[in-house]
Parts: structure tokens; C-alpha cells; sequence
């Protein structure tokens, strides 16, 4: 027996964790609830393509109608559909569901990436609650039956290995990203740096489109043509002629009359941001940290679909998701979270219930201020890894 001291002590022990077990089971039971309460919400997205592609595996042979070309979305998606047409609920349930699993492993991830730089305390577990309840996050897949998440949980789970030093995990993760959403290789210039910086394997990236491959192979066995399986992204740049499609960014301020010159000029602007950016980090000589990794990840997953045309509203998800994690990273910065998304959920109410509320050109001047924050703490905290390389 303990003694009574100890005994007791256990006991507070003992009933703390469980009273922290108990906290956490009933946030996640009332995000959950918010969530049922969306799913019978249907938008103009899921009446024009999601419902079509998921009514056209149903009627012609489930799996084996992967091997037609009746979406413009990469098969890893179009496999969860078909999943979604043997569940026992409604098709807009079932296809709101698919995103159910992929948001619990993002909230995992995010603790378990919290949780190295936070060994004690409860942060991490705030962070992963927080994200639960993140507006665009909720509205993204609940009500707006939107897969972004798909891809995002891929890159999140990329930035927890990189930040363990884990090359497979990294490219396995990235690998499925990109397969599941082309918005997963704005995540490729921070594995460029450091693969530059002798950081990480340069020889890994082989695996990515192995992955990539892999992927597709169960299409190609239903009988799609490997030709159309390798060029799906390239079909999908041209589906839109439009410079925007509400998404915040600078191309708010131009006429979409200029599309044939400002798309291309647009594809060398971003093109040249990145690389400046990748050369003005690769010619730091301190090493990439995983506070720095973090800080990387989300200026290029916001300046990127900010110089890039053709971006819709909710391409700034991850950065949603990433600048969550920032703000619990660096609690004095949890400024961006909101800012960032506070501005994202603003930029969604103009296709989701038709009102801009804040206009979408005010939302690009102020993106831009956020950027300029970024850039700012990046640069302050190299200053401060140097100083501190210098000190030892």
C-alpha cells in the first residue's frame, strides 16, 4: 500500500488526466455535432460535379467506372467516392463524411507536431482543439463538401517528419498530398532548400513519383489510359479563364479582360518569388530549424496562391491549417491565425451564400501586410540563430 501522502497524490494525478481525457472526448463530440448539423447543407459545387461524378460511378459499375474520364479530380479522390457510394447513408452524407477521417489525423498531427516543441502543457492539445473548430476547416468539408483537406493532412504530416528528420515519412506524405491535390506542390520549395542546404536526401525525391504512380494504378487496372492519368493536372489549368475566382490575392486589382497577358506574366511573377525567396534562404548559412521549417512552410503555402492566377477562394486552406499551428508555435504571433483565417473565411461567403461582406480587394492590400509579417519574424529569427551560433 502507499502511504496516505502518496496515495493521495496519485489519486489528483489520476483524476486530472482523466478530467483532461473527459475535456478532450467532449470538445471533439461537439465538433463532431457541428459538423452533422452542416451535412445537409448543398451548394452549387456539389449539384454540378461532386454529385454527377459520384451518380456516374454508382450507375456504371463502381470501381470499374474509374477507368472512364468523367471528372477533372486525380483517382485517389475518385477511389473515396466510390467508397462513398457503398456506405448506407445519403449520397451528400456519404460524400461529407470522406473528409470526416482526414480532418481527426490532421488534429493528430498537428498535436504530435505541437507536442515536440511543447513536451509539457496543454498547447498542443489546444492547438488540435482549435483546429477542430476552425471556420474554414468546418465549412470547407461539412457544409461545403469540399476535399481540401485531403491534401492538407498530407502536408501536415510532411512537416511533422521533416521536423523528426524521417525522409520516408516525408515523401510518403507528400507523395499522396500531391496525388490527391496539385495545391500540394507549393510545399516543394521548402524540401528545394533544404535538399540545397544538405538538409535532407536529394535522392528521395525519386520517390515521389513513384508515389504518384502508384497511386494512379488502380485507374489504369479499371482501364483509364495512363496518358490522361499523367496529364490530369495539366487539364485542370485549363478549365478556368479567369484570373480569380474569388481568392484574395492580387489579381483582385486586374481586369480580367487582360487574361491572355496577365496569366502568363503571372506564372513569371510567382515563379520568380519563389526563387528569389529559395536563394535569399539557401544563401543563409545557419541550418533550417523546425521553427524555421514551420515559418518556410506557411510563407510559401500564402505567397504562392497570392502571386499564382486562376486561384479559387479556398485555396488558401492549408495555409488556414498551417497558420493555426504558427500561432500556437509562436504565441506572439497568434495574430496571423486570425488574420489569416479571418481573411480566408471572408473570401468563402461570396460563393457560399453570395455576400462579400469585406471586399475580396481590401482582403489582397491586407494579405499583403501579413506576408510583410512573415517575412519580418523569418528574418528576426535568423538574426536571432546567429546570434546565438555566434554565442557558443
Amino acid at each position: 500500500m502507499f502511504p496516505s501522502s502518496q496515495g493521495s497524490f496519485l489519486s489528483r494525478l489520476v483524476n486530472t488526466a482523466g478530467a483532461k481525457r473527459l475535456q478532450t472526448v467532449g470538445v471533439i463530440f461537439l465538433a463532431i455535432l457541428l459538423r452533422l448539423s452542416l451535412l445537409s447543407h448543398e451548394t452549387s459545387d456539389y449539384r454540378d460535379f461532386i454529385s454527377p461524378w459520384y451518380d456516374y460511378i454508382q450507375n456504371n459499375g463502381g470501381f470499374w467506372a474509374l477507368g472512364d474520364n468523367f471528372s477533372n479530380y486525380t483517382p485517389p479522390y475518385l477511389y473515396l467516392l466510390a467508397i462513398a457510394t457503398a456506405l448506407p447513408f445519403p449520397k451528400l452524407i456519404a460524400i461529407k463524411l470522406l473528409t470526416f477521417p482526414f480532418e481527426g489525423l490532421c488534429g493528430f498531427w498537428i498535436y504530435r507536431l505541437l507536442r515536440l516543441h511543447y513536451p509539457l502543457g496543454p498547447l498542443p492539445r489546444l492547438g488540435a482543439l482549435t483546429f477542430s473548430f476552425a471556420p474554414t476547416v468546418v465549412l470547407n468539408g461539412a457544409y461545403w463538401g469540399q476535399c481540401d483537406i485531403l491534401y492538407t493532412t498530407g502536408l501536415v504530416g510532411c512537416l511533422y517528419y521533416l521536423s523528426l528528420s524521417q525522409p520516408i515519412g516525408v515523401i510518403v506524405c507528400l507523395g499522396l498530398a500531391i496525388a490527391f491535390k496539385q495545391q500540394a506542390l507549393w510545399f516543394l520549395p521548402v524540401i528545394g532548400i533544404l535538399i540545397l542546404k544538405r538538409q535532407f536526401p536529394w535522392w528521395s525525391l525519386a520517390g515521389l513519383p513513384v508515389i504518384y504512380a502508384l497511386a494512379m494504378v488502380p485507374a489504369g487496372l479499371a482501364g483509364r489510359p495512363w496518358q490522361e492519368l499523367e496529364t490530369i493536372y495539366f487539364q485542370q489549368v485549363n478549365t478556368y479563364r479567369y484570373l480569380t475566382l474569388n481568392a484574395p490575392n492580387l489579381y483582385q486589382w486586374l481586369p480580367n479582360e487582360g487574361y491572355a497577358l496577365f496569366f502568363p506574366l503571372g506564372l513569371l511573377l510567382a515563379l520568380g518569388v519563389v526563387i528569389g525567396l529559395m536563394a535569399g534562404v539557401i544563401a543563409q548559412k545557419q541550418a533550417i530549424n523546425a521553427s524555421q521549417l514551420l515559418q518556410l512552410s506557411l510563407i510559401f503555402l500564402v505567397l504562392i496562391p497570392y502571386c499564382l492566377p486562376k486561384m479559387h477562394d479556398r485555396y488558401f486552406f492549408a495555409a488556414d491549417v498551417f497558420a493555426l499551428i504558427y500561432s500556437f508555435r509562436f504565441p506572439l504571433y497568434f495574430w496571423v491565425g486570425l488574420a489569416i483565417n479571418g481573411m480566408s473565411l471572408l473570401a468563402y461567403f461570396p460563393f457560399l451564400v453570395g455576400l462579400e461582406i469585406v471586399p475580396l480587394k481590401m482582403l489582397a492590400v491586407l494579405f499583403v501586410a501579413v506576408i510583410a509579417g512573415l517575412l519580418h519574424h523569418y528574418h528576426q529569427s535568423t538574426l536571432q540563430g546567429h546570434i546565438d551560433q555566434v554565442n557558443r
